[in-house]
């Protein structure tokens, strides 16, 4: 603390002779020293100048690092424990304050304070990436002088997922796509899922990959052709088809191969060895039946004898009915006139069905479509009238009258006979499922048959959530549906919920490093500009890879403005003479400024009071000519 050599001395212990070190920097004693505990290099000295000067020994000598200006004479400084770069002082006034070397450091010092070497460190980035660095661990142990060694350091680029669940079902999805196999990936979700709803839904799905999926939408269903022929051929015990075979094969093979039997006028006359061959056939035809016969009359008596006979037999016995009295005689006699028409009316009137049909079949096809529609409006059951409406081709009625129970059959019914209705009527089902049954589920099969993309991503959106754990994963399960529909259905229209939900997705798969697969969803989207930036972004953080894959650059999503300063020039003070004098004139009720008076070489200006006398108003005086008195 001597005012005339005031000076710090750094003394090593094991030398006590001399100090190794000393140096000047205030005017007067020296009062208090710190050293700081975050970076020994550094040195707080107070005295009896008010200075605080920090010192540095990096270099081997000391350096002033920063200079605090100080009101008071301080006699203690400390440095903060926690708070490397706070010091505290101690002055005579009783006060205690705080101080900030941040905030005073030279501008020609170049040490940096320890506390800023960080150890470790990282740093993440768009597109899932992260930079870390620190020190090697071998090169920290061998380090032992910081300041003069340089020690090693790495840097190291990784890539983090922000979303790593959905990572593995992202990267298979994009194998599908890339291969562009998306019709068995239908087939892998339908093996993977225990859930009959998706089951069918994924099956559908499928099915609109193929040309003739249509025809599989009646067996995915639940109706199976083949089962349904197998349950008929139990039931009738033979092979269906062979009741309504005309003759038997063998018979229907002898007529094929034999000749046509000319006529008795205008055939050609038969040479000797066809005469042969043709009373050859003859006989044996007429041998033919004589053998059918014997077998009818022994089963006819052998259905006597066990007392199956009855008037309605299957031999055609219909000697029970009279047809020479009552409706049966009008019937009669009108197919003996050629009246078909009034036959089948009578045989409608009578009860006599089949026997209606029978005749109408004969009389043309106006006659048989009258006498069908007919037999289906005197009919009571429901299917019948659903077999009406298919024989009528009116599906609109047929589905607007439907049991919504069975929706699955009108399904079924409107994909195997509808033709180019088709899917017209599944929209008209599945919108009487929503709105009558409230099965948005249903209706979404429905949806799925019409090949509506908007309807059934809606539907989509409405439910998925709720059967998955995870948000994410729900959303990652929304757009690989939307995605196969829109690949199936060629779908490329704007929707908006299909933008939102693709572009959120997009942006998971981008913060999870998986950029590719996130600017081939964007590319789906169809003039979308909710999704401009992160397209850009994407697209420039590997330019040459995007171009390569997708094509030119995406448009910018922002607007370029020249944005320039604009010059404005000070505004001209003018200079008036004050009221009876000369200089620079001021307003009324305003000090006159300090030292301010008439420019050189300007000449003075004045105007008249306003309160002048006479009333008159002032006049500005000109150089070079006397104002005249005033009368």
């Amino acid at each position: 603390d001597d005012d005339r050599q005031p000076a710090i001395q750094m003394w090593d212990l094991r030398n006590c002779t001399y100090p190794f070190k000393e140096t000047a920097g205030h005017s007067k004693g020296i009062l208090g020293v710190a050293w700081s505990t975050q970076d020994p290099n550094l040195i707080m000295s107070c005295g009896k100048d008010n200075r605080l000067i920090c010192w540095s020994n990096a270099e081997g000598k000391m350096d002033p690092f920063c200079e605090i200006s100080s009101h008071a004479t301080n006699f203690e400084v400390k440095w903060a424990p926690h708070k490397p770069s706070i010091i505290s002082t101690a002055s005579f006034s009783g006060s205690v304050s705080l101080h900030s070397v941040q905030q005073q450091q030279n501008a020609g010092t170049k040490y940096c304070p320890r506390w800023y070497k960080k150890p470790c460190g990282v740093s993440f980035g768009f597109g899932g990436k992260m930079m870390s660095f620190g020190v090697k661990k071998a090169a920290a142990a061998l380090a032992t002088d910081a300041a003069k060694t340089p020690i090693a350091s790495y840097c190291h680029s990784l890539v983090v997922p922000n979303e790593p669940e959905v990572v593995p079902s992202a990267d298979m999805f994009e194998s599908w796509i890339g291969e562009r196999k998306l019709r068995d990936y239908c087939h892998e979700k339908t093996r993977r899922s225990n859930n009959e709803h998706e089951n069918l839904m994924w099956e559908l799905m499928g099915t609109q990959f193929e040309d003739t999926g249509r025809s599989r939408v009646p067996i995915l269903l639940g109706f199976d052709k083949d089962h349904i022929v197998k349950e008929a051929e139990h039931f009738l015990g033979k092979q269906p088809g062979t009741t309504l075979m005309g003759p038997p094969p063998e018979e229907k093979e002898s007529q094929q191969h034999a000749p046509a039997q000319p006529s008795a006028n205008l055939g050609p006359e038969l040479d000797l060895t066809q005469a042969e061959s043709f009373f050859d056939e003859l006989t044996s035809t007429t041998e033919q039946k004589k053998r059918e016969e014997n077998e009818r009359e022994q089963k006819k008596l052998m259905e006597q004898a066990l007392g199956m006979t009855s008037t309605g037999s299957k031999d055609g016995d219909k000697a029970a009915t009279d047809w020479s009295a009552g409706p049966e005689a009008i019937i009669k006699q009108s197919i003996l006139v050629g009246n078909l028409p009034v036959a089948v009316e009578c045989c409608f009137q009578s009860g006599r069905m089949a026997e209606a049909l029978l005749l109408a079949s004969g009389g043309g096809t106006t006659l048989w479509t009258r006498a069908r529609d007919e037999f289906l409006r005197l009919q009571a059951d429901s299917f019948l009238s659903t077999v009406g409406n298919i024989m009528t081709n009116d599906f609109e009625k047929l589905v607007g009258s439907s049991n919504l129970a069975n929706w699955k059959e009108t399904l079924a019914i409107i994909a195997t006979y509808s033709g180019e209705q088709y899917q017209i009527l599944c929209e008209q089902l599945a919108e009487r499922l929503q709105t009558e049954k409230f099965d948005p589920r249903s209706a979404l099969i429905c949806h799925i048959c019409a090949r509506n993309f908007p309807k059934t991503v809606s539907i989509w959106a409405q439910t998925g959530f709720a059967s998955k754990g995870s948000q994410k994963l729900a959303l990652q399960d929304l757009v690989e549906k939307m995605t196969v529909m829109q690949e199936a259905t060629k779908f490329n229209q704007p929707d908006p919920l299909f933008n939102a939900k693709v572009t959120q997705y997009a942006e998971i798969l981008a913060n999870s490093g998986r950029l590719t697969a996130a600017m081939r969803y964007l590319c789906l989207l169809q003039h979308d500009a909710s999704s401009a930036i992160l397209r850009d972004r994407i697209y420039n953080s590997a330019p040459m890879q995007m171009s390569k894959l997708f094509g030119g650059r995406p448009t910018f999503p922002f607007e370029t403005t020249d944005v320039r300063i604009a010059y404005v020039p000070p505004a001209p003070q003018q200079q008036q003479q004050q009221y009876g004098g000369a200089g620079v004139g001021v307003h009324p009720g305003m000090p006159k400024a300090p030292g301010m008076g008439p420019s050189p070489g300007m000449p003075n200006q004045g105007v008249m009071p306003p309160n002048a006398p006479g009333g008159m108003a002032p006049r500005p005086a000109y150089p070079g000519a006397a104002m005249p008195p005033t009368p």
